[in-house]
């Protein structure tokens, strides 16, 4: 009701009817608490940096922030946890075998998302349709999941 007020001033009956406004501003009020409570979730004031171009002095050397994080800070920023070499060589060796066990379609669609290839990527190279490229790698988790494999 606040924000209808502060805007009765830019009401123009010749433009819109009174409901059309109100919508308007209710609409716009609502996107505003939207937006500034995903600004808070996203650490409002805090200052961003970038890992490549910041340098800092670390041991008398001038590095970049990427080269002085250790793989336990990307972990605890993106969320994962380190897996022990021994963990990562078993789940290498786990997603291999199911790989090597899809039919050549999937194991080559499998292959291109390793690469990074996208799925309009792979549909043009493969000359199928995107939604098929979807279903090969639908049938692909699958795959992965009945062999216990879900956190790839």
């Amino acid at each position: 009701m606040v924000h209808i007020l502060k805007e009765a001033h830019l009401f123009d009956p010749a433009r819109s009817c009174a409901r059309t406004f109100i919508a308007q501003v209710v609409d716009s009020a609502v996107a505003m608490i939207l937006r500034d409570r995903r600004r808070k979730k996203r650490a409002a004031g805090h200052r961003l940096q970038s890992l490549d171009g910041t340098t800092l002095l670390n041991e008398g050397e001038e590095k970049t922030l990427l080269d002085v994080l250790v793989d336990e800070d990307l972990h605890r920023r993106h969320g994962t946890h380190g897996a022990s070499d021994e963990e990562r060589g078993n789940i290498s060796a786990d997603t291999a075998t199911v790989l090597s066990r899809l039919a050549p379609d999937l194991r080559e669609i499998a292959h291109l998302l390793m690469e990074g290839a996208r799925e309009l990527t792979i549909a043009q190279a493969l000359g199928i349709s995107r939604r098929q490229v979807r279903s090969a790698v639908a049938a692909i988790r699958r795959h992965l999941k009945d062999a216990g494999l879900t956190e790839i």
